[in-house]
């Protein structure tokens, strides 16, 4: 083969390898590239068609959600009348069968519901949503969301098919709307039951047992001595709090207890903040509800009497906090007792109750609690920072009283308990009564130094005494109660400087008092310290009883009230020596609270027809 051959032929494989694309292969690519962007372009849209039918289902469900909340709204008895009568033709859901109105079809088909009667009720007055029943019927109007129109409708059906039972009432609420050539649909439906029992509009708006009501509250307030004023010249306010009880009862479905008790507390504010000292509380409870797992009958707690004894507070408070020669301080019991119980079945041994000692085993609810203040509450000055100095000052005092508070409240039925403040009627619903009973002890305010070298004539330690008080309240509500009654016994005894002696009034004498001021100087370390001690605006009121009118022969409100005394007295030390200069200058005001006993009865219902 010669060199020109040999040339030629590696010249034509050189041209065929580097060859392009014919056009038979660029238009197969092109095909293939235009139908992934078609298939692409099918799938975007079809995702976001998609999606907004989702939203438009989203907000149609919301809107079907919201009718159906604001029907279980309304009362049962409402949802019984069901839908206008009048308001039933020209809607497709709505079938005529034979002269009975059903909803979708005459019979049971694929739909829940369809084929039963729809329940209505002539002239029922407009009712959102049921009167009218559809979203096109002013003055309902369909609901416009982002562009797209809503239309609703509700119903209210009942299943007919067997006549020997009744079945609960149904509600749908239908939400439809046009998008294109798809129309949405959103149903929703719900089932509405309420059992046969007593209702009554006025007391028992739904069905259940046809009992009376009763609710019980007794109560023995925390009296209280506050102090407040300056110290040295530094503000100080403070309190000492006195023994309460409490009690409640309360029974119809649900029975229930309560109790409470309070021991003595001091309260102090000053710079440093405010702290408190003691008030523990035993309580107790019960509850009794048959629908609580595992519900408690009896409760009881309590410091001292017949369980083991607990120190219910620590240290006095004391003003300044960091102590000195100058102070104020504010001293509660540290082993008050009290004992609180509470049952909502009273079953004897074990669960007594009411107290102190009751044994009741007629498995009603009662509650009770005692208290009672053991030792000496009070609040003391000390002023030995500042020449000269005048030693402590009793500015009040509680001694330790002579029986325990008590308060108590207890449901009874027929016989009652020989210490009950209410006798039912043999096969009567009963009778609640609710009783308090508080004793103070000695109550004095307004001490002189115990520096002073001499005290006015007949001068026995105190400006002012509380003494022997006593108040007790009771009251019953239902078959065979009592009527209320309230009252309070002992003496308010203050110095007369007119008379060098002590004058005595019993509460249930007294109005206001406002009694001349009492004015006393001594010489102390050669300077001469005054002590003024002046009467304010004193109450002085005693029982009151409030009864409401008798249901049917019983009470169905009664309460039982003591207001008693609120002292108020302004007490200032001074040295009155040049430099002249206030020591204590404080107002004591004394505050024993209203002792209250309540007791609330609604009569057993009336069914309804």
């Amino acid at each position: 083969m010669t060199e020109h051959q040999l040339r030629r032929r590696s010249r034509a494989r050189w041209q065929k390898d580097e060859a392009g694309f014919t056009v038979i292969e660029t238009m197969v690519a092109l095909v293939i590239v235009f139908a992934m962007l078609v298939s692409l372009a099918y799938v975007v849209t079809s995702g976001l068609r998609y999606q907004a039918i989702a939203r438009e289902r989203q907000q149609a469900t919301g809107l079907a959600n919201q009718l159906m909340e604001q029907i279980r709204g309304l009362a049962y008895e409402r949802i019984t009348q069901g839908l206008l009568s009048t308001d039933l033709t020209g809607d497709p859901n709505v079938v005529s069968c034979s002269g009975t109105y059903r909803l979708i079809s005459c019979s049971a088909g694929s739909v829940v519901g369809s084929g039963e009667a729809i329940v209505s009720s002539p002239g029922l007055t407009t009712t959102t949503p049921l009167v009218p029943h559809r979203s096109a019927t002013a003055p309902n109007s369909d609901l416009i969301l982002n562009g797209r129109t809503y239309s609703w409708s509700t119903y209210v059906s009942q299943d007919d098919s067997d006549s020997e039972v009744i079945a609960p009432y149904r509600v749908t609420v239908l939400v439809t709307w046009a998008n294109g050539a798809i129309d949405g649909l959103v149903r929703l439906q719900s089932l509405f039951w309420s059992p046969d029992g007593c209702k009554n509009k006025s007391t028992h708006p739904f069905a259940a047992p046809c009992q009376a009501f009763y609710y019980g509250q007794a109560s023995a307030p925390n009296g209280s001595i506050t102090v407040d004023g300056t110290l040295a010249g530094a503000a100080v306010s403070g309190s000492l709090i006195l023994t309460g009880a409490e009690a409640s009862v309360q029974h119809e479905q649900l029975a229930q207890a309560s109790a409470g008790v309070h021991a003595t507390e001091a309260t102090l504010t000053d710079g440093s903040g405010t702290r408190k000292l003691g008030g523990v509380l035993p309580a107790a409870s019960a509850d009794s509800d048959p629908g609580t797992p595992a519900t408690p009958e009896y409760d009881r707690e309590g410091c001292g009497y017949d369980l083991l004894f607990c120190t219910l507070v620590g240290a006095p408070l004391v003003t300044p906090s960091t102590g000195g020669q100058t102070t104020l301080r504010f001293t509660p019991t540290t082993t008050d007792v009290g004992d609180a119980i509470g049952t909502s079945r009273a079953s004897g041994a074990g669960t007594e109750c009411p107290l102190p000692t009751s044994l009741q085993t007629d498995l009603l609810p009662c509650a009770g609690g005692r208290v009672m203040q053991k030792g000496t509450v009070e609040a003391v000055a000390t002023l030995d920072g500042a020449s000269p100095a005048i030693g402590s000052v009793t500015v009040a005092r509680v001694l330790e009283p002579a029986a325990a508070t008590v308060a108590s409240v207890d449901r009874i039925t027929s016989p009652a308990p020989i210490d009950a403040f209410c006798n039912p009627a043999a096969n009567s619903s009963g009778c609640i009564d609710a009783s308090v009973n508080r004793t103070v002890g000695t109550l004095s305010v307004g001490g002189l130094p115990n520096s002073f070298p001499g005290v006015p004539t007949g001068w026995t330690g105190f400006f002012l005494s509380i003494v022997g008080y006593q108040d007790s309240a009771t009251a019953s509500v239902g078959s065979g109660s009592l009527a209320p009654s309230a009252s309070a016994v002992g003496d308010v005894w203050y110095f007369d400087q007119a008379t060098n002696a002590y004058k005595s009034v019993a509460l249930d004498e007294v109005g206001d008092l406002n009694e001349p001021p009492f004015s006393w100087t001594q010489s102390v370390g050669g300077s001469f310290v005054k002590v003024d001690i002046s009467m304010q605006a004193s109450e002085m009121i005693s029982g009151s009883t409030v009864t409401s009118p008798a249901v049917g022969g019983e009470l169905t409100t009664a309460e039982a009230s003591v207001t008693s005394p609120i002292v108020t007295i302004q007490y200032t030390i001074t040295k009155t020596t040049p430099p002249e200069s206030v020591l204590f200058d404080v107002t004591i005001q004394v505050n024993l609270g209203t002792l209250q006993a309540t007791g609330i009865y609604a009569p057993e219902p009336v069914a309804e027809s």
